[in-house]
């Protein structure tokens, strides 16, 4: 590097590997790659027998990393010359996210917060209490957001299904259930399409769509108004009836 001695140097931590992340251990965490492999050893469905849209998912979008100086071991306050780091405003940390688009070992996401969006923001909305009702996140007093605004792509290696109460196929206190069966409810999906179609400026596309179904259903009913009068007019053309005779 042209003799230039470099004087800061970015502390990053794998994750990934250690055994607590923010307090969560991790010792025990399978994450999807490892599933699908031992599914496909066993010859049991891929990941499409796993993730499709509406599912709930925890996912590891990775952490700030600390900036430090060489020479003096200052920390720096910023990140911000280090663009191959988590850049502030981008999504961090581990968190639950909703599945919208799974293709090959590439699975599109929405995030979930606990922070209340502006209200005014259509590409958020409120999931019901429910969904989470078997979930360790399961508070009646947090709600939780969905941000569609922040919709991205991720690989499976980011990816572990959502720890649940109740015990399951192992023995421990709170075990993650590898058959990722935790989905939204029907009310939740619907305000997940409005929300996505906001975030890409076609928040208007949703009432339209509505709307055209209601016309499709009255253009069926007409039809069968039509079918039933023309049938009657057979009838009676039939049988030589005059209007003074119907009258």
């Amino acid at each position: 590097m042209s003799g230039r001695v470099i004087k800061k140097y970015i502390l990053t931590k794998n994750l990934l590997n250690q055994n607590v992340i923010d307090g969560v251990a991790t010792e025990n965490d399978e994450y999807l790659t490892q599933t699908l492999k031992r599914n496909k050893a066993r010859g049991a469905g891929g990941i499409g027998s796993l993730l499709h849209k509406g599912k709930l998912v925890e996912v590891e979008f990775g952490h700030y990393s600390s900036v430090y100086k060489a020479n003096t071991g200052k920390h720096l306050r910023s990140n911000k010359r280090y663009v191959s780091t988590v850049q502030n405003g981008e999504m961090h940390k581990r968190r639950l996210a909703i599945v919208t688009k799974v293709h090959n070992n590439m699975v599109q996401v929405v995030p979930i917060t606990s922070q209340p969006p502006d209200v005014r923001d259509k590409t958020c909305f409120k999931l019901e209490q429910d969904t989470l009702k078997e979930t360790v996140y399961f508070d009646p007093k947090i709600d939780s957001w969905v941000i569609c605004s922040m919709i991205q792509t991720v690989a499976v290696t980011r990816i572990l299904p959502i720890e649940i109460n109740k015990s399951y196929r192992k023995s421990r206190e709170r075990p993650r259930n590898s058959s990722y069966r935790l989905k939204i409810s029907k009310t939740d999906s619907i305000n997940l399409d409005k929300a996505l179609l906001s975030a890409v400026n076609l928040g208007q596309y949703f009432d339209y769509f509505t709307t055209n179904k209601e016309l499709q259903k009255e253009l069926i009913d007409l039809k069968e108004q039509l079918k039933e009068a023309l049938k009657y007019k057979e009838a009676c053309e039939k049988h030589e009836f005059t209007l003074e005779d119907l009258a």
